[in-house]
């Protein structure tokens, strides 16, 4: 049973029950035997793909250890996840077609914007989901979930104003599981954020290898005797500012590696 055909019988099943609501919502009869027809034919679909082997019947405990992140979302989020992303993805194809027909810049630079304004909405909705059951209030920000422009768009945006306010904050970055080298990129990028940040904010590894420590400088709330001078009047200032034009940085950043035919995500540690 591969994925793909998974995510179409769920797919055809999602379609069904839209069909209904949405006539539902519209006051037309419900058309019940059509709809029990098209869920019927994908459900069976599914069972055909359904493999009558020894793995399929394993216990579910072995399930849960053989992918323990997928058991644990909440199938909220994943729907949120993969109603977003069809809009990266076309955006995307859109941006490949042009690149291979040969477009000029000035029709690709239109949809390279469009596709980087997918990838920055995507972000705040799928963080929004994540996070909606009030983790800030007990210091935690996660950021599963998200791609690498959602999540440098939420460190500015979120993270680093949060950070000012409390002075300490745990950032669930995951371990990588699901990334091909094993290793979490979405960690790596927020390393990368805040070493050397010019608030002098600092970030260690956590016991636990899918969490980030943060902090602010040693003295910043004035409760040390060694305030670095960073953190006297302006402060909030500048976080503000920095809260205000983290899109445009994002996006001028992106154009500019995108001209030099910079493809991978090394272009996000100058900002």
């Amino acid at each position: 049973m591969t994925e793909n055909s998974i995510d179409e019988v769920w797919g055809r099943l999602r379609a069904a029950r839209a069909a209904a609501e949405q006539r539902k919502r519209a006051g037309e009869a419900p058309a019940a035997a059509q709809d029990q027809d098209q869920a019927g034919r994908a459900l069976e679909d599914g069972a055909k793909l359904r493999p009558d082997d020894d793995a399929s019947r394993a216990p579910k405990k072995a399930r849960q250890n053989a992918a323990p992140e997928l058991e644990a979302e909440p199938p909220h989020i994943k729907e949120i996840y993969q109603r977003e992303v069809v809009f990266v993805d076309t955006a995307q194809a859109g941006l490949l077609h042009l690149e291979m027909c040969g477009a000029p810049p000035a029709a690709l630079f239109p949809a390279h914007k469009a596709l980087i304004l997918e990838k920055v909405a995507m972000g705040r909705m799928v963080f929004s989901a994540v996070n909606a059951l009030g983790m800030h209030a007990h210091g935690e920000v996660d950021l599963h979930g998200l791609r690498p422009i959602g999540a440098k768009l939420v460190l500015m945006e979120v993270v680093e104003p949060l950070l000012v306010r409390r002075g300490r904050l745990v950032l669930v970055t995951g371990h990588g599981v699901h990334s091909p080298s094993g290793m979490s990129i979405i960690r790596s990028i927020a390393k990368d954020h805040f070493q050397g940040h010019p608030l002098g904010f600092t970030c260690v590894q956590a016991t636990n290898p899918g969490r980030l420590v943060l902090q602010v400088p040693r003295g910043a709330f004035g409760s040390d005797r060694y305030p670095p001078p960073l953190w006297r009047k302006g402060v909030a200032d500048m976080v503000a500012a920095g809260v205000f034009h983290a899109q445009a940085r994002i996006q001028h950043a992106a154009a500019a590696a995108y001209c030099r035919g910079d493809l991978g995500i090394e272009w996000m540690q100058g900002i």
